[in-house]
């Protein structure tokens, strides 16, 4: 009987190390936000749970519920399960308010329920979208082609394709999106944080939620990356690397392009490579969001794209693949570049670091970094003007702001070559300024000097290759030009950060019916009633 009793306490022991080794494998970008208890009636429910294999964890947990419908353990599973099965009412059902187990997810299957209960739903042959009801239904097909050329072409590269549809769900509001997410308004004001992969789901915040929308699209493509990344490493990737992966990987959904990085972004990983004062890997953890500036967020972003854009220059380009599937066996992070690699994780970045300093990287001096600071301020309602002002509020110094508040007042009185010449001022002030470069090449249109507006448009591109307003002021020029297939282009390029702006699916109706093409004039028409109508 002692042997008996020795046994199975040495059985329990086992099995409560196990899954806490398990638990605490479970990186921080994946961990959720419930506190994981000695699970044994439901060990392996627990296992599937925490790798996001939830069709087992429900088939697991509709078995134990039959056979013990009444235990806290068996309900809690369940409820999670239909949770990241996104059958969120279903879930209520099983939530056990004394069950100190669920005391914050609990709160946040509420909130999700809530904040999504009001949402419609299209699918295509590998997503479910949801959103609410109107301006929003622009995005939809976008962000389903978006997302299947993500499916097609990053599956490709991590040799995964999953074989249930993707969660992926719009949020119409900061406030919404912070509900469901974790995270707080703070968080995103300081690192732009307006997406998330949690919860066996892909989340965003509509663009429109922005004053100048954002590049929705490669988000969409950055998150499903970390689903991908999620799933092949069972959970078990440490947040510099899945964000690493997801940034590399993240315009692959439609181009050939990886790793790209802005002149910002570029210029302050060489600025703080040369002073040493690098984010550190464990810094990252929990999650960039919580680092503690902007700046800090944009430097840890382009550290670890450069990090993994290294890996694959040594290893060729199976090397990300395989560095997950290592961790999905239970290497962790240092254990697997040694593996690969045949150095100590610190060996490694210092060889990267190397590389990074040998490689040239473009240092803009007199370049303000403004970091990931996104403004929580929709556009919707506001003039030019306003948006601009709340650009202009931090990091330009008072006599821009004078020269183009009188180069304003001057253009709104039809005294255009003044206007001019106050903007030109504002821009010798700060060349950097994405505001200046804004007003000078539109000032450049009023005078019809389109050469020198192209010229300017393309200075700003160069530095800010996500500022929407530049991409329509290229559409315009051409109209202008008459070159109506470079403005279509253009235009399609606006829509891919901002694809709320009235004006612009005007002016692609137009040019679709002088080019004859009747029904791509038709499908923007139709989504500029849908933009009136909301």
């Amino acid at each position: 009987m002692k042997i008996r009793s020795k046994n199975i306490m040495k059985n329990l022991f086992a099995k409560l190390l196990l899954f806490l080794v398990i638990a605490i494998a479970a990186n921080a970008y994946a961990a959720e936000d419930y506190h994981v208890s000695d699970y044994f009636g439901s060990f392996t429910g627990q296992i599937y749970i925490n790798e996001w294999r939830i069709d087992e964890a429900l088939e697991l947990a509709e078995k134990l519920i039959s056979e013990e419908p009444d235990s806290r353990n068996n309900r809690f599973l369940m409820c999670l399960a239909l949770f990241y099965s996104g059958r969120y009412e279903e879930a209520l059902k099983y939530i056990d308010e004394n069950n100190p187990d669920g005391r914050n997810i609990y709160g946040i299957i509420k909130e999700t329920y809530k904040q999504t209960k009001g949402f419609v739903r299209k699918e295509s042959e590998h997503f479910v979208i949801s959103y609410l009801p109107g301006r929003d239904e622009v995005l939809v097909e976008g962000a389903l082609n978006a997302l299947e050329g993500a499916y097609k072409n990053i599956g490709a590269e991590l040799g995964y394709f999953p074989k249930t549809k993707v969660m992926v769900e719009i949020y119409p509001s900061v406030k919404s999106f912070t509900a469901v997410s974790t995270l707080t308004k703070e968080d995103i004001e300081t690192s732009g944080t307006i997406a998330l992969c949690k919860f066996n789901r892909l989340m965003i915040t509509s663009p429109r939620v922005l004053l100048r929308g954002y590049r929705w699209q490669r988000t969409l493509a950055h998150e499903y990356t970390h689903y991908l990344v999620y799933h092949v490493s069972r959970g078990k990737a440490p947040i510099w690397f899945h964000e690493g992966a997801a940034k590399y990987l993240e315009d692959r959904y439609d181009s050939d392009v990886y790793g790209a990085m802005t002149p910002s972004s570029e210029n302050v990983l060489s600025r703080r490579l040369k002073s040493e004062t690098l984010v550190t890997l464990e810094e990252m953890h929990p999650s960039m969001a919580k680092l503690e500036s902007g700046e800090d967020v944009q430097l840890a972003f382009a550290e670890v794209n450069t990090m993994i854009e290294y890996m694959v220059k040594l290893k060729g380009s199976n090397v990300v693949k395989d560095i997950l599937k290592l961790m999905a066996d239970g290497s962790n992070d240092k254990q697997s570049i040694q593996k690969v690699f045949g150095v100590t994780l610190d060996e490694f970045q210092e060889q990267w670091k190397s590389a990074m300093l040998a490689k040239g990287l473009k240092e803009i001096p007199g370049m303000t970094v403004t970091g990931m600071d996104v403004k929580l301020k929709a556009s919707e309602g506001l003039s030019d003007e306003a948006i601009e002002s709340e650009e202009l509020k931090d990091h330009h110094s008072r006599e821009l702001k004078e020269f183009i508040t009188l180069g304003n007042l001057l253009r709104d009185r039809g005294r255009y070559k003044a206007a001019n010449f106050e903007y030109i001022k504002a821009y010798d002030e700060d060349p950097f300024s994405v505001v200046a470069l804004s007003k000078l090449s539109f000032s450049y249109m009023l005078l019809s000097d389109y050469g020198k507006a192209l010229e300017i448009l393309g200075e700003s591109k160069e530095l800010y290759p996500n500022y929407v307003t530049t991409y329509y002021r290229f559409g315009m020029v051409y109209m202008a030009k008459e070159d109506y297939e470079k403005g279509l282009e253009y235009f399609q390029e606006s829509l891919k950060i901002n694809p709320f702006i009235a004006d612009v699916r005007e002016n692609m109706v137009f040019i679709y019916k002088q080019l004859g093409k009747d029904e791509l004039a038709k499908k923007h028409q139709k989504a500029l009633e849908i933009l009136q109508e909301g």
